[in-house]
């Protein structure tokens, strides 16, 4: 407890005062808008809260509604597959920030949020390869892949793709979730350290998300039939 207070107040006081742009790894905002969200749900200090706003509003000011809807900027060399000049997003790492953003959006239910948040992951579903049953490392703002698809990294999307289906009521997103899911566990699971936490940091709430989903629409369509 000790060193996540210390890591929240170095947030507070330090990282998120002179933090005012996502640059061209948007992990530096999405580790600490989930980090500063985590320490505010367990402590309720209000200050907690403000670093996150500060941190989230960076985020939504690079946003880009018109072209895309993620934040796209030209990647650095070993994110642009070998083009030359490219311009994106990494798709895990909007994923990540995405996922703090709902971390945010689940304590303050602030509008622009929830439009930021579906916005990215519109992105994301542009970007999902229906053939690879898979994402590419990176894409452009329209979805054009700069590596070949693969379903290395499906379960860092899955997470933000549930809460914009749940947010929408979209069943795109969910079909999305339920795809990608399944194509992991048929690939199998790489047995070291990172490529474990990487696959299970979001997988338990899409799967309750998708759980909930079918649960809700089952009822739906069981009432519907009654009722003819």
């Amino acid at each position: 407890m000790e060193s996540a207070l210390a890591l929240s107040e170095h947030i507070t006081w330090a990282m998120s005062r002179n933090f005012k742009a996502l640059g061209t790894h948007e992990r530096s905002a999405s580790w600490s808008l989930k980090a500063i969200m985590a320490a505010y749900r367990a402590t309720s200090d209000p200050l907690y809260l403000e670093a996150a706003q500060r941190i989230a509003a960076v985020a939504l000011a690079e946003q880009k509604f018109d072209d895309g809807g993620a934040c796209p900027h030209i990647l650095p060399q070993d994110h642009a597959g070998g083009h030359p000049g490219a311009r994106g997003n990494a798709i895990f790492l909007i994923s990540v920030l995405l996922a703090g953003l709902q971390d945010y959006h689940l304590v303050t239910h602030d509008p622009a949020v929830a439009k930021s948040i579906i916005s990215g992951a519109r992105w994301l579903a542009k970007c999902w390869n229906e053939e690879a049953q898979g994402w590419p490392y990176t894409a452009s703002p329209s979805g054009e892949p700069y590596f070949k698809p693969s379903t290395g990294l499906n379960l860092m999307p899955v997470g933000p793709l549930a809460y914009a289906g749940h947010l929408t009521g979209e069943s795109r997103f969910m079909e999305i979730v339920e795809a990608a899911l399944g194509a992991t566990v048929r690939s199998g699971a790489a047995s070291d350290g990172k490529s474990i936490a990487l696959k299970m940091i979001f997988t338990s709430e899409a799967l309750a998300r998708l759980q909930q989903w079918y649960a809700k629409h089952h009822k739906e369509k069981e009432a519907t039939l009654l009722s003819r």
